[in-house]
C-alpha cells in the first residue's frame, strides 16, 4: 500500500509510514532495516513531489513517520537517504516551500546514523545551500540549525572548518540587514558558535554589535533579539574580549529603550540588556 505509485495524500501517507514503523518493532533488526527503508523512500518521494498537497499537520506527520524510520536505518541506507534528501533541495527546480521545509526536517534523526565521511558530505551539500543567495532568511536559519546536527558528526578539523564556512554565510545576510526573518538567523549563529575558537568567536561577536549599530543608526529600530544571540556568544568569550563588546551592545539596547517610537517593544529590549549590565 505504502509503495502504490497512485498513493498522492499525505496524510494517509504518513500514517501507513508511522503503521510499518510500529510493525517493524517485531521484526530482527536487518528485516526492520530494510523495511524501514523501503517506507522510507516512498515518504521522501512525497515530501519532494509537488503533487503532494500538504499543510501544516500532514507537513509534520510525514517528518515525524520518516524521522522514526530513518531511526531504524543501517548507516549505508541512512547516508543514501540523507544524500538524497540534501541533493534534492540544490536542484535547480527548488521545491515548493511546503515540501523545501519537510526535506530539511526529516534530515536531524539521520544524522545520528553517519560515519564522519558521511556527515561530511551531508553537511557540505547543506552549507551550499546556505549560500545560495536566492535562499530566505528563514530556510538558511533552518538549514543552519539542521546542519549542526552533521557538523557534531565530523571529524573535529573538519567540523571546525564547516562551522566557519556556514558561519560566514549567516553573519553576511546579518550585517546586510535585508529581507524579512532577520532575526532567525541568530538561532543557528549561536548553535554553530559552539565549534568556534575564541579568536574567531571574538570576530563574530565584534560583527554582529556592528550589524546592530548599523541596523539603529539606519534607522529600522532596535535587534534585541541580535542581543540575546551577542549575550551567548560573550558567554564564551574570555572576560577582557566579552567586556567591550558587552558595554557596546548596552549602549545600542540603552538608545533603544529610551526611544518612546520603540516602546512596544521594551520588554524585548529589557531582557538581553538586563543580563548584559550585569556582566
Amino acid at each position: 500500500m505504502l509503495e502504490d505509485p497512485r498513493e498522492h495524500d499525505s496524510y494517509r501517507l504518513s500514517n501507513l509510514g508511522l503503521a510499518l514503523e510500529r510493525t517493524t518493532v517485531q521484526l530482527d533488526e536487518k528485516n526492520a532495516a530494510n523495511f524501514a527503508y523501503r517506507g522510507a523512500n516512498v515518504l521522501a518521494s512525497a515530501i519532494e513531489n509537488p503533487r503532494v498537497t500538504m499543510d501544516g499537520g500532514t507537513f509534520a506527520e510525514l517528518v515525524s513517520a520518516l524521522g522514526k524510520l530513518g531511526r531504524l536505518l543501517n548507516p549505508m541506507d541512512a547516508a543514501r537517504l540523507a544524500d538524497r534528501l540534501s541533493t534534492a533541495i540544490n536542484r535547480p527546480e527548488k521545491p515548493q516551500t511546503a515540501h523545501f521545509m519537510a526535506i530539511i526536517g526529516a534530515l536531524p534523526p539521520l544524522a545520528n546514523r553517519l560515519s564522519p565521511t558521511d556527515a561530511s558530505r551531508v553537511a557540505k551539500l547543506l552549507a551550499t545551500a546556505m549560500e545560495n543567495p536566492t535562499e530566505t532568511n528563514y530556510a538558511v536559519s533552518k538549514l543552519g540549525e539542521v546542519l549542526v546536527n552533521f557538523v557534531s558528526r565530523m571529524a573535529p578539523k573538519e567540523a571546525t572548518g564547516m562551522a566557519s564556512r556556514c558561519t560566514a554565510a549567516v553573519l553576511s545576510r546579518m550585517e546586510s540587514l535585508q529581507g524579512a526573518d532577520l532575526v532567525s538567523l541568530g538561532v543557528p549563529l549561536e548553535k554553530l558558535s559552539t565549534k568556534m575558537d575564541q579568536a574567531e568567536l571574538s570576530n563574530v561577536a565584534y560583527r554582529l554589535v556592528q550589524a546592530m549599530e548599523k541596523y539603529q543608526e539606519a534607522g529600522n529600530g532596535p535587534l534585541p533579539e541580535f542581543g540575546i544571540t551577542l549575550e551567548k556568544l560573550l558567554d564564551r568569550l574570555e572576560p577582557q574580549a566579552a567586556a567591550s563588546l558587552s558595554s557596546r551592545c548596552v549602549l545600542v539596547l540603552a538608545e533603544s529603550l529610551e526611544n518612546p517610537r520603540y516602546f512596544y517593544r521594551s520588554e524585548q529590549l529589557a531582557v538581553p540588556l538586563g543580563k548584559l549590565v550585569a556582566r
